[in-house]
């Protein structure tokens, strides 16, 4: 006697994960071979990136490199203060920012938060109310680098300073008794502020020290000689820049500064945000 057998019908099962489509991948792989070469020919090793001495090999995405990506990629950035505190009678400003990324079609892409405060090493050797600006700006910079890498995906390649990513540099820091200084307890020297739309050609740099020891750079420039302490400052000789300033009687001393030349956005076969696979 012959048994029988029976045969059973499998249908296909609903909500399974689905493979991504050839097409998607392929402009997956395109894109990221455009991105990389892009990085490649157009990212300056020294002004839009560097490896940080004692951070490993990564190299850190600087403020220059920021934002010609986003350039590149045809977002916008929006940055706000979420927490402040100047204390002038301590001698203490503190500043965290907010960056948002935005895409043309008003998407947010990436936020990214930043902080600094005049307790901070690099800045503890002038008064604070010197700084106070400096500062102010260093932590819209570090806000808005974070929110690039976040953005743009370039994590992978570019990593944010440790010292920028610090969490707690406002913990801390908190003046008390014991971080006063005789500098602290001074009157605020005038000190003014500019963000210069002039275009301004380096000519010449010399590496100096000063009377207490501190290393700083002259710079010689079409429009006259200024000052930078900051080593975070990024300047060539031979360069065109604009240049953010703070004037304390005749001297001049440069806090920013930002490479004139610009990437068209679209040019050279950029992608436009539709264009963008994620």
């Amino acid at each position: 006697m012959n048994e029988s057998s029976e045969v059973k019908i499998v249908e296909p099962q609903e909500n399974l994960p689905m493979m991504p489509e050839m097409d998607q991948v392929r402009l997956i792989d395109d894109f990221r071979t455009q991105f990389t070469s892009f990085l490649k020919e157009k990212m300056i090793d020294g002004t839009d990136y560097g490896v940080i001495p004692g951070t490993g090999n990564k190299p850190t995405l600087l403020l220059p490199g920021a934002q010609k990506l986003l350039n590149y990629f045809g977002f916008t950035s929006e940055t706000a203060v979420s927490e402040k505190v100047e204390d002038h009678k301590e001698g203490y400003f503190f500043y965290k920012y907010e960056a948002r990324i935005v895409d043309q079609n008003g998407k947010t892409r990436s936020n990214g938060f930043g902080s600094a405060n005049t307790k901070e090493n690099k800045f503890s050797r002038r008064p604070a109310w010197d700084m106070a600006n400096t500062v102010d700006k260093m932590a819209q910079k570090r806000s808005l680098v974070s929110a690039v890498l976040g953005a743009t995906r370039a994590s992978e390649f570019y990593t944010q300073d440790l010292e920028d990513m610090a969490p707690s540099d406002h913990e801390r820091s908190a003046p008390n008794e014991e971080h006063r200084t005789s500098e602290a307890a001074k009157k605020p020297a005038a000190t003014k502020s500019a963000s210069s739309d002039t275009q301004v050609r380096v000519l010449e740099i010399a590496h100096k020290k000063s009377k207490n020891g501190n290393d700083y750079r002259l710079v010689t420039t079409d429009a006259g000689k200024m000052f930078v302490w900051d080593t975070e400052v990024k300047v060539s000789e031979g360069s065109d820049y604009f240049f953010d300033t703070e004037t304390k009687g005749e001297y001049v001393t440069i806090v920013a500064a930002y490479p004139a030349q610009a990437i068209p956005q679209g040019s050279d076969g950029d992608p436009g945000p539709s264009d963008i696979p994620f």
